[in-house]
């Protein structure tokens, strides 16, 4: 539920109505929808951010979890003639 213009003012929010479908804000979406979200983005942003504390941040994954685990088995070999299961004695 998009919270009416009191309940906004009370919050300190702002409601942006994009215009567009929920599916259109994903990565796949058009790409008129992306630029016009990141365009309003960017003037929100410029508008509050005065004192200049706001800045992007670093998206670099780091190597670590990037790395190729290398080569990996899709199966393992079972063994051509595997032990029979033994009784268990006491």
């Amino acid at each position: 539920m998009v919270p009416d213009d009191e309940q906004c003012e009370q919050a300190g929010i702002t409601v942006v109505n994009t215009g567009f479908q929920h599916n259109d804000m994903r990565d796949t979406g058009p790409d008129a929808a992306k630029s016009s979200i990141q365009s309003m983005l960017d003037k929100f942003l410029d508008e509050s951010d005065k004192s200049g504390a706001l800045k992007p941040v670093s998206t670099k994954v780091p190597d670590i979890l990037t790395a190729s685990p290398g080569p990996v088995p899709l199966s393992v070999p079972l063994a051509s003639n595997p032990a029979p299961n033994k009784p268990v004695t006491n």
